[in-house]
């Protein structure tokens, strides 16, 4: 299993993206994570499942190279967003799609089986299943929240559907941004509060650095059709 790795240089970034972005301690942590350990480069058709609009996050740490983008997603009316149920066939041709995006999307589709499978049947053989999952997260219901999945999950799922796991990446760091992650907190306090976290697991770390494990946030995973 690998691990995301953070230092007390990413500090300025956790209390910027915390105070001016709004972001949660998950989602910047997935993002620091997706620039310290780069995926592979997104290259000719990518279709990008639950996208809620052009702008995630996420898509400012994925390198590409003369990508075609298409934004998907069922309850989305963000411009630019194609309208598509991910519990059902997907209207896409088989074999047409160099990469299939979806970034903390899985736990929200109560099908799972007909999100992978469709999207092997859409990906080019040897194309590229990329995203990432809640694990140890709050409920959070976007319309709905079913399922969280563990590495020996995602495994299987990934294999039963026609995929070979190239990484799974555990994102976490200790027990006080597990802990308090979910409290709501007022914008303009969110960059001292999650900064306060994020230094007290650094000391800490002394020993929870052998408990990696029981801090997981979420997993990053890319897996490659067979």
């Amino acid at each position: 299993m690998k691990y995301s790795k953070f230092s007390l240089f990413d500090l300025p970034y956790v209390f910027g993206r915390s105070f001016r972005g709004g972001k949660s301690i998950p989602r910047i942590f997935l993002n620091l994570t997706l620039k310290r350990f780069p995926l592979s480069t997104l290259r000719g058709e990518v279709i990008d499942l639950g996208a809620k609009s052009k702008g995630s996050s996420y898509n400012r740490y994925l390198k590409s190279e003369g990508a075609n983008f298409t934004y998907c997603d069922y309850f989305s009316e963000a411009p630019g967003v194609k309208k598509m149920d991910l519990e059902k066939p997907f209207p896409v041709d088989s074999g047409t799609v160099d990469f299939a995006l979806c970034f903390n999307t899985l736990e929200h589709v109560f099908n799972t089986g007909n999100l992978l499978s469709e999207s092997a049947r859409i990906l080019k053989q040897g194309g590229h299943f990329i995203g990432s999952v809640p694990f140890l997260y709050p409920y959070h219901a976007d319309p709905d929240d079913y399922y969280r999945y563990s590495h020996s999950s995602l495994k299987r799922l990934f294999e039963e559907n026609g995929f070979e796991v190239k990484s799974i990446r555990a994102v976490g760091l200790g027990p006080l941004t597990l802990g308090f992650q979910g409290l709501p907190c007022p914008r303009l306090l969110a960059g001292f509060w999650n900064s306060a976290l994020f230094v007290g697991d650094f000391l800490m770390r002394w020993y929870t650095r052998r408990y990696e494990d029981k801090f997981t946030l979420e997993y990053i995973f890319e897996a490659i059709k067979k």
